[in-house]
């Protein structure tokens, strides 16, 4: 949680929310194996078959939560059932009226055009107060999972060098999930709330499935 700022600085009420970073879930499970092999046969079929060691390390995110724009009302549930796979991913509900200099209320023509009957968010007037907190619990970006694994072996050249061999893949499943990418926080945008993949590229996104060898001496 954090508490910063202020929601209406004329009477001092201030922002108290979730922080930018808040992540409800997080998971994180490591495995190291030692694979058979090597324990019969020639003395050089048992030093290229023995000491072979598997590495996994899986990791399990939910996503943290959107900064709701400043300029907005927050008037009803906006949370989606998302799909993440879609090019154009729609992360809240892009229902959105003008609060006019009347008092009045007009919603957008993109929210009419999407079939929209009541608002989610309410574009304020200018000065007007806040009255949600920064972000809120159920309005979050992409959670993640990813696993690396790895392969190394040691074998012993005499009583003083080693010789270690390791063999690395990240993001072994080449999971995509965007990283820092924001939802289109523009509320006249007839983007609002969405994000375009194709526009979108690291470090705002993860990086695809790498893989390195490597070797070292060791006296």
């Amino acid at each position: 949680m954090e508490a910063n700022g202020f929601l209406d600085p004329q009477k001092f009420v201030m922002q108290k929310g979730l922080a930018a970073y808040d992540v409800p879930n997080h998971f994180s499970l490591s495995a190291v194996t030692q694979l058979p092999g090597g324990k019969r046969g020639p003395k050089l079929l048992r030093k290229l078959l023995g000491g072979w060691q598997e590495s996994t390390i899986i990791q399990q995110q939910s996503g943290r939560p959107w900064s709701l724009p400043t300029n907005i009302l927050y008037v009803k549930d906006a949370h989606l059932d998302i799909d993440w796979n879609k090019p154009s991913v729609q992360g809240v509900a892009n229902c959105v009226s003008q609060w006019n200099t009347n008092g009045t209320t007009t919603m957008l023509q993109y929210s009419i055009d999407a079939g929209c009957t009541s608002p989610n968010f309410i574009i304020s007037p200018r000065y007007s107060p806040r009255y949600f907190p920064n972000r809120i619990g159920n309005l979050r970006y992409q959670g993640f999972t990813l696993v690396d694994i790895s392969v190394d072996k040691t074998t012993t050249i005499t009583e003083k060098f080693k010789l270690q061999f390791r063999a690395e893949m990240f993001n072994s499943m080449n999971s995509f999930y965007l990283t820092n990418q924001g939802f289109d926080a523009t509320a006249t945008n007839t983007t609002f709330g969405s994000i375009i993949k194709a526009g979108v590229s690291a470090p705002n996104s993860n990086y695809p499935r790498q893989a390195q060898l490597g070797l070292k001496l060791l006296w």
